[in-house]
């Protein structure tokens, strides 16, 4: 079956798709149109098919950088309110070489690591591993 998709041609066809349901600006604000097997909402938004929380990011905020990722700090990925989405732009060698350090400073959460650079703290794990794994290799050549 093709999912059709009712064309956003201005924001205010877009953020009608996807208000409030109470009223509350704070609360999610969930996709109510059309959504991708992978669950995330979908649009056509000027001409093209995106995910609806990245539209709702370049309304609001600009454009995401080649390789950017929008994240939902809710957890609900059919929720487009800006507030609860943030930008991520991955972890750079020099960002897993400071995380790695900053992992071994006793007391140093990796949540508090995770908020310190706007990454998850999955990716400070991923992070950590991958740092100790060059290590190892290192020290074998």
């Amino acid at each position: 079956m093709r999912v059709r998709f009712g064309a956003c041609n201005h924001p205010r066809d877009f953020w009608l798709r996807c208000r409030p349901e109470d009223g509350d600006v704070n609360s999610c604000w969930l996709w109510r149109q059309a959504v991708h097997k992978n669950g995330y909402g979908v649009v056509r938004f000027r001409g093209r098919v995106e995910f609806a929380h990245r539209v709702a990011w370049k309304l609001r905020r600009g454009d995401i950088p080649a390789g950017g990722r929008v994240r939902h700090l809710c957890g609900l990925i059919l929720c487009c309110n800006p507030a609860h989405l943030r930008l991520d732009l991955g972890v750079t060698r020099e960002d897993r070489r400071e995380i790695a350090k900053l992992a071994k400073i006793k007391g140093m959460t990796q949540s508090i690591i995770a908020e310190s650079f706007g990454i998850s703290v999955s990716a400070v794990q991923k992070a950590v591993r991958r740092a100790r794994r060059m290590r190892q290799e290192q020290q074998a050549t």
